[in-house]
């Protein structure tokens, strides 16, 4: 899915949660390496009290044998 999928789902999954969503931010760079800047920008949201977690988007994955 688009990025803006994402985000169209994403609030629409808070609001069935009653989540309010502070910010959305969006991270190109593999965690693979380190060095990734939002996600440290995110971490401290968390940890100063400007947000209280992470919702994050992820495909629905099945597996059939």
């Amino acid at each position: 899915m688009s990025i803006d999928q994402q985000i169209f789902s994403l609030k629409e999954f808070a609001k069935k949660e009653k989540l309010e969503i502070v910010d959305f931010v969006i991270e190109a760079k593999t965690a693979k390496e380190p060095g990734r800047e939002k996600f440290v920008e995110v971490i401290s949201m968390i940890e100063t009290g400007v947000a209280g977690g992470i919702v994050a988007w992820h495909p629905f994955v099945s597996i059939v044998s």
